[in-house]
């Protein structure tokens, strides 16, 4: 727990110097808490975008179950 502590803070750092970051991640609370925008992926293919905003676990989810 204390070094996914430390790289939250890492990333935070980063993100207040206007870098960019990329989270991988299957951890949707977590994706939510850190991210600005979400690229869905399954099976190699993107198969959504979202903003904050618009973000939550159930469009995540529907993204990720998509068929096509």
């Amino acid at each position: 727990m204390g070094a996914k502590l430390e790289i939250y803070e890492l990333i935070n750092q980063l993100t207040k110097q206007g870098k960019s970051v990329i989270v991988i991640s299957s951890e949707l609370p977590e994706i939510l808490g850190m991210c600005d925008r979400i690229l869905v992926m399954r099976n190699g293919s993107i198969t959504g975008e979202l903003n904050a905003k618009e973000a939550s676990q159930e469009n995540i989810m529907k993204y990720a179950t998509l068929e096509g």
